[in-house]
Protein backbone atom coordinates (compact mmCIF):
# COMPACT_ATOMS: atom_id res chain seq x y z
CA UNK A 1 0.00 0.00 0.00
CA UNK A 2 2.59 1.93 0.84
CA UNK A 3 4.55 2.10 -2.65
CA UNK A 4 1.58 3.46 -4.01
CA UNK A 5 1.24 7.04 -1.98
CA UNK A 6 1.64 10.12 -4.23
CA UNK A 7 4.95 10.83 -2.47
CA UNK A 8 8.57 11.05 -3.52
CA UNK A 9 10.12 9.77 -0.30
CA UNK A 10 9.44 6.51 1.78
CA UNK A 11 7.43 6.55 4.37
CA UNK A 12 8.32 5.59 7.69
CA UNK A 13 6.39 3.00 9.60
CA UNK A 14 6.30 1.52 12.81
CA UNK A 15 4.79 -1.80 13.68
CA UNK A 16 3.89 -1.02 17.44
CA UNK A 17 3.91 -3.73 19.00
CA UNK A 18 5.75 -5.75 22.20
CA UNK A 19 6.88 -8.81 19.86
CA UNK A 20 7.98 -6.03 16.35
CA UNK A 21 11.31 -7.25 16.69
CA UNK A 22 9.91 -11.23 15.90
CA UNK A 23 7.56 -10.08 12.84
CA UNK A 24 9.79 -10.51 10.03
CA UNK A 25 8.43 -8.61 7.67
CA UNK A 26 8.72 -5.80 9.45
CA UNK A 27 12.55 -6.48 10.26
CA UNK A 28 12.75 -7.50 6.78
CA UNK A 29 11.72 -3.82 6.22
CA UNK A 30 13.95 -2.50 9.22
CA UNK A 31 16.68 -4.86 7.25
CA UNK A 32 16.32 -3.15 4.03
CA UNK A 33 16.31 0.27 5.55
CA UNK A 34 19.66 -0.11 7.18
CA UNK A 35 21.30 -1.40 4.10
CA UNK A 36 20.26 2.02 1.92
CA UNK A 37 21.09 4.22 5.13
CA UNK A 38 24.70 2.89 4.86
CA UNK A 39 25.74 6.63 2.79
CA UNK A 40 24.12 9.37 1.56
CA UNK A 41 25.02 8.12 -2.25
CA UNK A 42 23.73 5.12 -2.02
CA UNK A 43 20.59 6.94 -0.45
CA UNK A 44 20.68 8.34 -3.65
CA UNK A 45 20.68 6.19 -5.40
CA UNK A 46 18.18 4.10 -3.94
CA UNK A 47 15.76 6.93 -4.67
CA UNK A 48 16.01 6.41 -8.11
CA UNK A 49 15.02 2.56 -8.05
CA UNK A 50 11.48 2.03 -9.01
CA UNK A 51 12.12 -1.64 -7.17
CA UNK A 52 12.52 0.87 -4.03
CA UNK A 53 10.48 0.20 -0.84
CA UNK A 54 7.39 2.48 -0.40
CA UNK A 55 8.13 2.33 3.35
CA UNK A 56 10.79 2.50 6.00
CA UNK A 57 11.92 1.55 9.20
CA UNK A 58 13.86 4.68 10.77
CA UNK A 59 15.98 3.70 13.98
CA UNK A 60 15.68 7.30 15.47
CA UNK A 61 11.47 6.45 15.17
CA UNK A 62 12.04 2.92 15.88
CA UNK A 63 11.48 3.10 20.02
CA UNK A 64 8.05 2.59 22.48
CA UNK A 65 7.45 6.44 22.42
CA UNK A 66 8.86 7.99 19.65
CA UNK A 67 7.32 5.22 17.33
CA UNK A 68 4.22 6.45 16.95
CA UNK A 69 5.65 9.60 15.76
CA UNK A 70 6.44 7.65 12.37
CA UNK A 71 3.77 8.06 8.94
CA UNK A 72 2.24 5.13 9.34
CA UNK A 73 1.73 3.21 12.74
CA UNK A 74 0.25 -0.34 12.59
CA UNK A 75 -0.68 -1.49 16.32
CA UNK A 76 -3.35 -3.05 18.42
CA UNK A 77 -6.48 -0.64 19.86
CA UNK A 78 -4.82 -0.28 22.46
CA UNK A 79 -2.09 2.43 21.02
CA UNK A 80 -4.80 4.68 20.38
CA UNK A 81 -6.50 4.03 23.79
CA UNK A 82 -3.15 4.91 25.31
CA UNK A 83 -3.94 8.46 24.26
CA UNK A 84 -6.64 8.92 27.02
CA UNK A 85 -4.76 7.73 29.86
CA UNK A 86 -2.95 9.63 31.67
CA UNK A 87 0.93 8.76 31.70
CA UNK A 88 4.38 11.10 31.11
CA UNK A 89 4.17 10.88 27.60
CA UNK A 90 0.96 10.69 26.68
CA UNK A 91 1.98 14.76 24.99
CA UNK A 92 3.78 13.01 22.63
CA UNK A 93 1.48 10.00 21.85
CA UNK A 94 -1.48 12.95 21.19
CA UNK A 95 1.23 14.68 18.88
CA UNK A 96 1.99 11.04 16.66
CA UNK A 97 -1.88 10.36 16.61
CA UNK A 98 -3.19 14.09 15.53
CA UNK A 99 -0.99 14.05 12.36
CA UNK A 100 -2.98 11.59 11.07
CA UNK A 101 -6.05 9.10 9.72
CA UNK A 102 -6.79 7.16 12.97
CA UNK A 103 -8.61 3.63 11.79
CA UNK A 104 -9.54 1.18 14.50
CA UNK A 105 -10.87 -2.10 12.99
CA UNK A 106 -13.48 -4.24 15.40
CA UNK A 107 -14.24 -1.37 17.28
CA UNK A 108 -17.21 -3.60 18.87
CA UNK A 109 -14.93 -5.70 20.44
CA UNK A 110 -14.14 -3.08 23.08
CA UNK A 111 -15.53 -3.72 26.49
CA UNK A 112 -16.95 -1.09 28.80
CA UNK A 113 -13.43 -0.58 30.25
CA UNK A 114 -12.10 -0.22 27.04
CA UNK A 115 -14.84 2.23 25.87
CA UNK A 116 -14.26 4.58 28.02
CA UNK A 117 -10.39 5.22 27.17
CA UNK A 118 -12.27 4.95 23.44
CA UNK A 119 -14.69 7.72 23.98
CA UNK A 120 -11.96 10.15 25.55
CA UNK A 121 -9.17 9.61 22.51
CA UNK A 122 -12.14 10.61 20.46
CA UNK A 123 -12.96 13.52 22.33
CA UNK A 124 -8.98 14.95 21.69
CA UNK A 125 -8.68 13.94 18.46
CA UNK A 126 -11.84 15.80 17.34
CA UNK A 127 -10.76 18.60 19.12
CA UNK A 128 -7.32 18.12 17.17
CA UNK A 129 -9.65 17.98 13.66
CA UNK A 130 -8.18 14.62 13.18
CA UNK A 131 -10.40 12.19 10.86
CA UNK A 132 -10.95 8.89 12.45
CA UNK A 133 -12.63 5.51 10.80
CA UNK A 134 -14.50 3.00 13.27
CA UNK A 135 -14.84 -0.23 11.56
CA UNK A 136 -17.26 -3.03 12.60
CA UNK A 137 -20.04 -4.86 11.19
CA UNK A 138 -22.05 -5.44 14.55
CA UNK A 139 -21.73 -2.50 16.23
CA UNK A 140 -25.06 -1.95 19.15
CA UNK A 141 -27.09 1.23 17.97
CA UNK A 142 -26.07 2.46 22.18
CA UNK A 143 -22.39 2.21 21.31
CA UNK A 144 -22.95 3.63 17.95
CA UNK A 145 -24.19 6.50 19.27
CA UNK A 146 -21.79 6.65 22.34
CA UNK A 147 -18.57 7.10 20.38
CA UNK A 148 -20.43 9.72 17.95
CA UNK A 149 -21.27 11.86 20.57
CA UNK A 150 -17.84 11.88 21.81
CA UNK A 151 -16.53 12.96 18.73
CA UNK A 152 -18.93 15.61 18.40
CA UNK A 153 -18.16 16.63 21.69
CA UNK A 154 -14.55 17.16 21.04
CA UNK A 155 -15.95 19.29 17.31
CA UNK A 156 -17.95 21.00 20.24
CA UNK A 157 -21.16 20.36 18.24
CA UNK A 158 -24.07 17.97 19.48
CA UNK A 159 -25.66 15.07 17.72
CA UNK A 160 -28.68 16.70 15.98
CA UNK A 161 -30.46 14.05 14.85
CA UNK A 162 -31.54 10.41 16.14
CA UNK A 163 -28.96 8.00 14.62
CA UNK A 164 -31.07 5.88 12.90
CA UNK A 165 -30.90 2.48 10.91
CA UNK A 166 -30.82 2.55 7.62
CA UNK A 167 -29.93 -1.39 6.95
CA UNK A 168 -27.00 -2.98 6.53
CA UNK A 169 -24.19 -1.81 5.29
CA UNK A 170 -24.14 1.90 6.36
CA UNK A 171 -21.98 4.65 7.20
CA UNK A 172 -22.11 7.21 9.96
CA UNK A 173 -20.60 10.20 9.82
CA UNK A 174 -19.87 12.58 12.30
CA UNK A 175 -18.70 16.27 10.49
CA UNK A 176 -19.95 19.79 11.73
CA UNK A 177 -23.36 17.41 11.56
CA UNK A 178 -24.55 13.93 11.60
CA UNK A 179 -24.72 11.94 8.61
CA UNK A 180 -26.34 8.04 7.92
CA UNK A 181 -25.56 6.94 4.83
CA UNK A 182 -26.97 3.79 3.51
CA UNK A 183 -24.14 1.64 1.02
CA UNK A 184 -25.38 -0.69 -1.52
CA UNK A 185 -24.54 -4.13 -0.68
CA UNK A 186 -22.29 -6.03 -3.73
CA UNK A 187 -21.97 -9.33 -1.63
CA UNK A 188 -24.12 -12.47 -1.75
CA UNK A 189 -27.27 -12.27 0.25
CA UNK A 190 -27.84 -15.79 2.34
CA UNK A 191 -30.23 -17.50 3.89
CA UNK A 192 -28.85 -19.02 7.26
CA UNK A 193 -30.34 -22.24 9.13
CA UNK A 194 -30.02 -21.47 12.69
CA UNK A 195 -30.75 -24.70 15.06
CA UNK A 196 -29.70 -25.49 18.77
CA UNK A 197 -27.72 -28.78 19.34
CA UNK A 198 -27.37 -30.05 22.13
CA UNK A 199 -23.71 -30.83 24.16
CA UNK A 200 -24.58 -35.10 23.76
CA UNK A 201 -24.84 -34.73 20.06
CA UNK A 202 -22.00 -32.04 19.26
CA UNK A 203 -19.37 -35.26 18.27
CA UNK A 204 -21.37 -37.40 16.21
CA UNK A 205 -22.69 -34.25 14.39
CA UNK A 206 -19.12 -33.03 13.48
CA UNK A 207 -17.84 -36.82 12.61
CA UNK A 208 -20.94 -37.15 10.21
CA UNK A 209 -20.31 -33.54 8.37
CA UNK A 210 -16.12 -34.27 8.39
CA UNK A 211 -17.00 -37.78 6.57
CA UNK A 212 -19.49 -36.37 4.17
CA UNK A 213 -16.65 -33.76 3.21
CA UNK A 214 -17.77 -30.49 5.00
CA UNK A 215 -15.89 -28.39 6.66
CA UNK A 216 -16.93 -27.65 10.38
CA UNK A 217 -15.70 -24.92 12.58
CA UNK A 218 -16.32 -25.53 15.77
CA UNK A 219 -15.96 -22.39 18.88
CA UNK A 220 -16.14 -23.06 22.20
CA UNK A 221 -16.20 -20.20 24.90
CA UNK A 222 -13.57 -21.65 26.96
CA UNK A 223 -9.98 -23.05 25.96
CA UNK A 224 -10.60 -26.05 28.51
CA UNK A 225 -14.18 -26.74 26.47
CA UNK A 226 -11.78 -26.24 23.44
CA UNK A 227 -9.55 -28.50 24.49
CA UNK A 228 -11.87 -30.98 25.72
CA UNK A 229 -14.23 -30.64 22.28
CA UNK A 230 -10.98 -31.61 20.51
CA UNK A 231 -10.00 -34.37 22.43
CA UNK A 232 -13.52 -36.06 22.16
CA UNK A 233 -13.23 -35.71 18.20
CA UNK A 234 -9.63 -36.83 17.95
CA UNK A 235 -9.68 -40.40 18.47
CA UNK A 236 -12.18 -40.85 15.46
CA UNK A 237 -10.74 -38.30 13.28
CA UNK A 238 -7.26 -38.01 13.78
CA UNK A 239 -5.83 -35.75 11.81
CA UNK A 240 -9.04 -34.36 10.15
CA UNK A 241 -9.58 -32.01 13.54
CA UNK A 242 -7.16 -29.48 14.37
CA UNK A 243 -7.14 -27.10 17.44
CA UNK A 244 -6.50 -23.64 18.01
CA UNK A 245 -6.26 -21.34 21.03
CA UNK A 246 -4.16 -18.63 22.91
CA UNK A 247 -2.57 -21.21 25.19
CA UNK A 248 -0.15 -22.81 22.21
CA UNK A 249 3.06 -20.92 21.95
CA UNK A 250 2.93 -18.33 19.91
CA UNK A 251 5.24 -19.99 17.39
CA UNK A 252 2.88 -22.82 17.20
CA UNK A 253 -0.21 -20.67 17.42
CA UNK A 254 1.03 -18.40 14.28
CA UNK A 255 1.74 -21.80 12.45
CA UNK A 256 -1.55 -23.25 13.33
CA UNK A 257 -3.22 -20.06 12.02
CA UNK A 258 -1.53 -20.16 8.58
CA UNK A 259 -1.95 -23.47 7.79
CA UNK A 260 -5.79 -22.87 8.39
CA UNK A 261 -5.52 -19.69 5.99
CA UNK A 262 -3.88 -21.46 3.30
CA UNK A 263 -6.38 -24.38 3.28
CA UNK A 264 -9.66 -22.39 4.11
CA UNK A 265 -8.50 -18.98 2.60
CA UNK A 266 -10.59 -17.17 -0.31
CA UNK A 267 -10.18 -19.66 -3.17
CA UNK A 268 -6.90 -19.86 -5.75
CA UNK A 269 -5.90 -21.73 -8.32
CA UNK A 270 -2.67 -23.12 -6.34
CA UNK A 271 -5.14 -24.06 -3.36
CA UNK A 272 -6.28 -27.49 -2.57
CA UNK A 273 -9.45 -27.23 0.24
CA UNK A 274 -9.46 -30.06 2.34
CA UNK A 275 -11.95 -32.83 1.70
CA UNK A 276 -13.21 -33.10 5.48
CA UNK A 277 -11.73 -30.80 8.16
CA UNK A 278 -13.00 -29.99 11.75
CA UNK A 279 -11.58 -26.87 13.15
CA UNK A 280 -12.24 -26.50 17.05
CA UNK A 281 -11.25 -23.28 18.55
CA UNK A 282 -12.30 -20.50 20.83
CA UNK A 283 -12.25 -16.67 20.45
CA UNK A 284 -9.50 -16.32 18.16
CA UNK A 285 -11.68 -17.84 15.24
CA UNK A 286 -14.29 -14.89 15.72
CA UNK A 287 -12.25 -12.28 13.91
CA UNK A 288 -8.97 -12.68 13.40
CA UNK A 289 -9.04 -15.00 10.56
CA UNK A 290 -9.90 -15.02 7.32
CA UNK A 291 -10.99 -18.67 6.94
CA UNK A 292 -14.53 -20.35 5.44
CA UNK A 293 -16.86 -22.76 7.14
CA UNK A 294 -19.31 -25.13 5.59
CA UNK A 295 -20.71 -25.79 8.78
CA UNK A 296 -20.48 -23.50 12.14
CA UNK A 297 -21.38 -25.26 15.69
CA UNK A 298 -20.47 -22.41 18.30
CA UNK A 299 -21.43 -22.04 22.03
CA UNK A 300 -24.32 -19.52 22.85
CA UNK A 301 -22.48 -16.45 22.71
CA UNK A 302 -24.00 -12.46 22.83
CA UNK A 303 -25.63 -11.46 19.49
CA UNK A 304 -23.24 -9.53 18.26
CA UNK A 305 -20.40 -12.43 18.43
CA UNK A 306 -22.80 -14.65 17.30
CA UNK A 307 -23.33 -13.00 13.76
CA UNK A 308 -19.44 -12.92 13.85
CA UNK A 309 -18.90 -16.08 13.99
CA UNK A 310 -21.66 -16.84 11.47
CA UNK A 311 -19.77 -14.60 9.23
CA UNK A 312 -16.95 -17.58 8.45
CA UNK A 313 -20.61 -19.95 7.39
CA UNK A 314 -19.97 -19.81 3.56
CA UNK A 315 -17.50 -16.47 3.36
CA UNK A 316 -16.17 -17.38 -0.25
CA UNK A 317 -17.80 -18.23 -2.78
CA UNK A 318 -17.66 -22.21 -3.63
CA UNK A 319 -18.88 -22.43 -7.50
CA UNK A 320 -21.94 -21.27 -9.12
CA UNK A 321 -24.55 -22.35 -6.43
CA UNK A 322 -22.00 -23.34 -3.85
CA UNK A 323 -21.59 -26.42 -5.97
CA UNK A 324 -17.91 -26.90 -4.91
CA UNK A 325 -19.49 -27.75 -1.49
CA UNK A 326 -20.08 -31.17 -0.27
CA UNK A 327 -23.92 -31.78 -1.21
CA UNK A 328 -25.65 -31.25 2.77
CA UNK A 329 -23.72 -28.17 2.55
CA UNK A 330 -24.31 -25.80 0.06
CA UNK A 331 -26.78 -23.97 2.72
CA UNK A 332 -25.00 -22.44 5.23
CA UNK A 333 -26.00 -23.93 8.92
CA UNK A 334 -25.22 -22.58 12.61
CA UNK A 335 -25.61 -24.72 15.25
CA UNK A 336 -25.73 -23.38 18.68
CA UNK A 337 -24.93 -24.90 22.11
CA UNK A 338 -26.16 -24.54 25.71
CA UNK A 339 -28.91 -22.47 24.51
CA UNK A 340 -32.13 -22.84 27.14
CA UNK A 341 -35.59 -23.06 26.11
CA UNK A 342 -37.47 -19.90 26.02
CA UNK A 343 -40.87 -22.12 26.30
CA UNK A 344 -40.02 -24.80 29.03
CA UNK A 345 -41.47 -21.93 31.62
CA UNK A 346 -38.35 -23.37 33.79
CA UNK A 347 -35.39 -21.03 34.87
CA UNK A 348 -32.73 -20.75 32.03
CA UNK A 349 -29.38 -22.47 32.85
CA UNK A 350 -26.53 -21.40 31.35
CA UNK A 351 -22.80 -23.10 31.07
CA UNK A 352 -20.91 -21.94 33.74
CA UNK A 353 -17.70 -21.01 31.60
CA UNK A 354 -19.72 -18.69 29.04
CA UNK A 355 -21.21 -17.00 31.64
CA UNK A 356 -18.26 -15.97 33.42
CA UNK A 357 -16.51 -15.10 30.54
CA UNK A 358 -19.96 -12.67 28.86
CA UNK A 359 -22.12 -12.63 31.89
CA UNK A 360 -25.75 -13.92 31.88
CA UNK A 361 -27.48 -11.03 30.78
CA UNK A 362 -25.67 -10.95 27.25
CA UNK A 363 -26.56 -14.46 26.81
CA UNK A 364 -30.09 -14.54 27.77
CA UNK A 365 -30.66 -11.72 25.75
CA UNK A 366 -28.80 -13.38 22.56
CA UNK A 367 -31.43 -16.16 23.53
CA UNK A 368 -34.34 -14.25 23.65
CA UNK A 369 -33.93 -12.67 20.36
CA UNK A 370 -32.45 -15.87 18.20
CA UNK A 371 -35.55 -18.18 19.54
CA UNK A 372 -37.60 -17.60 16.39
CA UNK A 373 -35.07 -18.47 14.24
CA UNK A 374 -33.94 -21.65 16.54
CA UNK A 375 -37.80 -22.35 16.09
CA UNK A 376 -37.66 -22.28 11.61
CA UNK A 377 -36.85 -18.84 11.04
CA UNK A 378 -34.18 -18.59 8.69
CA UNK A 379 -31.51 -15.35 8.96
CA UNK A 380 -31.40 -13.42 5.52
CA UNK A 381 -28.09 -12.12 5.90
CA UNK A 382 -26.43 -9.14 5.96
CA UNK A 383 -30.13 -7.93 6.30
CA UNK A 384 -31.31 -9.27 9.71
CA UNK A 385 -27.78 -8.08 10.99
CA UNK A 386 -28.22 -4.62 11.97
CA UNK A 387 -32.26 -5.50 13.51
CA UNK A 388 -30.77 -8.45 15.65
CA UNK A 389 -28.11 -6.58 17.11
CA UNK A 390 -30.45 -3.68 17.96
CA UNK A 391 -32.77 -6.11 19.63
CA UNK A 392 -30.61 -7.63 22.00
CA UNK A 393 -29.63 -4.54 22.84
CA UNK A 394 -32.46 -3.00 23.34
CA UNK A 395 -32.99 -1.50 27.12
CA UNK A 396 -36.72 -2.49 26.87
CA UNK A 397 -36.28 -6.28 25.42
CA UNK A 398 -38.69 -8.20 27.61
CA UNK A 399 -37.87 -11.00 29.52
CA UNK A 400 -39.68 -14.60 28.30
CA UNK A 401 -42.53 -15.64 30.19
CA UNK A 402 -40.89 -17.60 33.69
CA UNK A 403 -37.30 -15.82 33.50
CA UNK A 404 -38.06 -12.61 34.22
CA UNK A 405 -36.51 -13.19 38.07
CA UNK A 406 -33.37 -14.42 37.14
CA UNK A 407 -33.44 -11.84 33.77
CA UNK A 408 -33.91 -8.96 36.55
CA UNK A 409 -31.36 -10.38 38.34
CA UNK A 410 -28.25 -10.99 35.53
CA UNK A 411 -29.47 -7.40 34.05
CA UNK A 412 -28.47 -6.29 37.48
CA UNK A 413 -25.39 -8.18 37.74
CA UNK A 414 -24.37 -6.25 34.29
CA UNK A 415 -25.00 -2.60 35.32
CA UNK A 416 -23.12 -3.88 38.47
CA UNK A 417 -20.14 -4.81 36.27
CA UNK A 418 -20.87 -2.04 34.04
CA UNK A 419 -20.21 0.49 36.33
CA UNK A 420 -17.15 -1.07 38.26
CA UNK A 421 -15.77 -1.12 35.14
CA UNK A 422 -16.61 2.42 34.14
CA UNK A 423 -15.44 2.90 37.75
CA UNK A 424 -12.01 1.15 37.14
CA UNK A 425 -10.93 2.95 34.55
CA UNK A 426 -11.61 6.30 35.62
CA UNK A 427 -8.94 6.21 38.27
CA UNK A 428 -6.29 7.26 35.32
CA UNK A 429 -8.49 8.55 32.59
CA UNK A 430 -6.76 11.75 30.84
CA UNK A 431 -9.05 14.93 31.44
CA UNK A 432 -11.17 15.61 27.81
CA UNK A 433 -9.97 18.57 25.82
CA UNK A 434 -9.96 22.10 27.33
CA UNK A 435 -9.53 25.90 26.22
CA UNK A 436 -6.77 26.45 28.24
CA UNK A 437 -3.01 27.03 25.61
CA UNK A 438 -0.73 25.74 28.18
CA UNK A 439 -0.12 21.92 29.45
CA UNK A 440 0.09 22.96 32.61
CA UNK A 441 -1.97 20.68 35.06
CA UNK A 442 -2.63 18.94 31.86
CA UNK A 443 -2.40 15.63 34.02
CA UNK A 444 -4.08 15.74 37.69
CA UNK A 445 -1.99 13.59 39.82
CA UNK A 446 1.84 11.98 38.65
CA UNK A 447 1.60 9.01 37.02
CA UNK A 448 4.24 6.67 35.48
CA UNK A 449 4.95 5.27 31.72
CA UNK A 450 2.08 3.05 31.21
CA UNK A 451 3.90 -0.03 29.70
CA UNK A 452 6.65 -0.13 32.77
CA UNK A 453 5.26 1.68 36.24
CA UNK A 454 3.23 0.01 38.80
CA UNK A 455 0.15 1.67 40.45
CA UNK A 456 -1.68 0.40 43.60
CA UNK A 457 -3.80 -2.51 42.81
CA UNK A 458 -1.53 -2.83 39.54
CA UNK A 459 -0.65 -1.29 36.43
CA UNK A 460 -2.48 1.73 34.77
CA UNK A 461 -3.91 0.15 31.74
CA UNK A 462 -5.95 0.63 29.17
CA UNK A 463 -7.80 -3.66 29.82
CA UNK A 464 -9.56 -4.58 32.45
CA UNK A 465 -7.92 -8.21 31.92
CA UNK A 466 -6.82 -10.49 34.35
CA UNK A 467 -5.30 -13.18 31.58
CA UNK A 468 -1.78 -10.52 31.01
CA UNK A 469 1.09 -12.69 32.72
CA UNK A 470 3.22 -13.74 29.51
CA UNK A 471 6.06 -16.25 30.11
CA UNK A 472 8.81 -18.17 27.81
CA UNK A 473 8.68 -21.87 27.98
CA UNK A 474 11.16 -23.76 27.96
CA UNK A 475 12.20 -27.78 29.21
CA UNK A 476 15.40 -28.58 31.36
CA UNK A 477 15.80 -32.30 31.04
CA UNK A 478 19.46 -34.28 31.91
CA UNK A 479 20.69 -30.61 33.37
CA UNK A 480 20.15 -29.01 30.14
CA UNK A 481 17.61 -26.32 28.97
CA UNK A 482 16.25 -26.63 25.94
CA UNK A 483 13.49 -25.32 23.64
CA UNK A 484 10.45 -27.30 23.48
CA UNK A 485 10.41 -30.65 21.48
CA UNK A 486 7.91 -29.45 19.47
CA UNK A 487 6.11 -26.36 18.29
CA UNK A 488 9.11 -24.23 17.71
CA UNK A 489 11.60 -23.46 14.94
CA UNK A 490 13.98 -25.24 16.46
CA UNK A 491 12.35 -28.38 18.16
CA UNK A 492 14.71 -29.67 21.35
CA UNK A 493 17.75 -27.43 20.70
CA UNK A 494 20.08 -26.84 23.73
CA UNK A 495 19.76 -23.55 25.21
CA UNK A 496 23.60 -23.40 26.43
CA UNK A 497 24.44 -22.50 29.97
CA UNK A 498 21.93 -19.86 30.32
CA UNK A 499 22.78 -19.00 33.91
CA UNK A 500 26.29 -17.55 32.04
CA UNK A 501 25.66 -16.99 28.48
CA UNK A 502 22.31 -15.76 25.90
CA UNK A 503 21.38 -18.09 23.69
CA UNK A 504 22.96 -17.35 19.84
CA UNK A 505 20.35 -14.84 17.61
CA UNK A 506 18.16 -17.55 15.74
CA UNK A 507 18.63 -19.42 19.22
CA UNK A 508 17.31 -16.60 21.16
CA UNK A 509 14.95 -15.39 18.57
CA UNK A 510 13.30 -18.87 18.89
CA UNK A 511 13.20 -18.59 22.66
CA UNK A 512 11.33 -15.58 22.30
CA UNK A 513 8.83 -17.09 20.14
CA UNK A 514 8.40 -19.70 23.13
CA UNK A 515 5.98 -17.66 24.89
CA UNK A 516 1.96 -17.83 26.03
CA UNK A 517 -0.49 -16.38 28.07
CA UNK A 518 -1.34 -18.01 31.79
CA UNK A 519 -4.41 -18.62 32.24
CA UNK A 520 -6.65 -16.29 34.32
CA UNK A 521 -6.73 -18.55 37.45
CA UNK A 522 -3.17 -18.23 37.92
CA UNK A 523 -3.29 -14.32 37.35
CA UNK A 524 -6.49 -13.08 39.47
CA UNK A 525 -5.80 -10.18 42.22
CA UNK A 526 -5.80 -13.00 45.01
CA UNK A 527 -3.32 -15.25 43.06
CA UNK A 528 -0.86 -13.37 40.94
CA UNK A 529 1.26 -11.80 43.58
CA UNK A 530 1.97 -15.54 44.12
CA UNK A 531 2.19 -16.42 40.59
CA UNK A 532 5.12 -13.55 39.59
CA UNK A 533 6.77 -14.65 42.69
CA UNK A 534 7.31 -18.59 42.01
CA UNK A 535 7.97 -17.84 38.24
CA UNK A 536 10.58 -15.59 39.35
CA UNK A 537 12.38 -18.23 41.68
CA UNK A 538 11.89 -21.07 38.78
CA UNK A 539 13.58 -17.93 36.27
CA UNK A 540 16.25 -17.20 38.68
CA UNK A 541 19.45 -19.35 37.09
CA UNK A 542 18.75 -17.29 33.82
CA UNK A 543 21.05 -14.73 34.78
CA UNK A 544 22.75 -14.90 31.21
CA UNK A 545 19.67 -14.26 29.52
CA UNK A 546 19.55 -10.84 31.04
CA UNK A 547 22.18 -9.88 28.03
CA UNK A 548 19.77 -10.37 25.70
CA UNK A 549 17.49 -7.40 24.21
CA UNK A 550 14.86 -10.29 23.67
CA UNK A 551 15.25 -12.12 26.49
CA UNK A 552 15.92 -9.87 29.08
CA UNK A 553 13.35 -8.64 32.43
CA UNK A 554 11.31 -12.09 31.05
CA UNK A 555 9.02 -14.49 33.06
CA UNK A 556 10.79 -18.40 32.78
CA UNK A 557 8.32 -21.22 33.16
CA UNK A 558 10.60 -24.29 32.73
CA UNK A 559 9.10 -27.65 32.32
CA UNK A 560 10.31 -31.10 33.48
CA UNK A 561 11.29 -34.42 31.67
CA UNK A 562 7.26 -34.64 31.34
CA UNK A 563 6.74 -31.17 30.17
CA UNK A 564 5.11 -30.62 33.60
CA UNK A 565 5.45 -27.42 36.07
CA UNK A 566 3.77 -26.79 39.22
CA UNK A 567 2.83 -22.70 39.92
CA UNK A 568 1.15 -21.26 42.52
CA UNK A 569 -0.73 -24.69 43.28
CA UNK A 570 -2.03 -25.70 39.76
CA UNK A 571 -0.62 -28.35 37.57
CA UNK A 572 0.61 -27.03 34.14
CA UNK A 573 1.44 -29.38 31.29
CA UNK A 574 2.22 -28.64 28.08
CA UNK A 575 0.68 -30.97 25.08
CA UNK A 576 1.77 -31.32 21.52
CA UNK A 577 -1.92 -31.38 20.36
CA UNK A 578 -4.00 -29.67 23.14
CA UNK A 579 -1.13 -27.07 23.97
CA UNK A 580 -1.11 -25.54 27.86
CA UNK A 581 -3.23 -27.79 30.14
CA UNK A 582 -4.29 -26.57 33.56
CA UNK A 583 -5.35 -28.70 36.99
CA UNK A 584 -5.73 -27.85 40.50
CA UNK A 585 -2.67 -29.75 42.71
CA UNK A 586 -4.49 -31.90 44.82
CA UNK A 587 -4.18 -30.91 48.82
CA UNK A 588 -2.36 -32.93 51.20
Amino acid sequence: WAKHLESSDPSTIFLAHGKARLNESYTGIATGARIQAVNAAERELAALDDDREGAVVSSWLNGRRKGVLANIVVGTIDQALFGGLQTRYVALRHLGLASKVVIVDEVHAADDYMRTYLVRILEWLAAFGTPVILLSATLPPSQRRELVAAYAKGRQRGVERTLESLGYPQITVQTDQTHVVAVPWDGDHRRLEARRLSLHDLAQTVIDAVEDGSVVVVVRNTVRAAQETYAALASALGARVTLVHSRFLASDRAAREQRLRDQLGPPRPDRERPFGLAVVGTQVLEQSLDIDADLMITDLAPMDLLLQRAGRLHRHRRGQGESDRPAGARRPRLLVLGVPDPDANASPTLDDGSEAVYGASRLLRATAVLAPHLAGREVQLPDDVPGLVEAAYDPDLPAPRGWEVPWQAAELDQARRREEQVFNAKTFLLGGPRSSKTLVDWLDRRVGDSENDEKAGGHAQVRDSEDGVEVIVVQQRNGATRLLPFGTAYPGADLGHVSLDEPPGELAMAAANSTLRLPGVLTRPWTIDRTIGELESLGRGFVGWQRSPLLAKQLILPLDDNLEATVAGWRLRYDRDLGLVTRREEGP
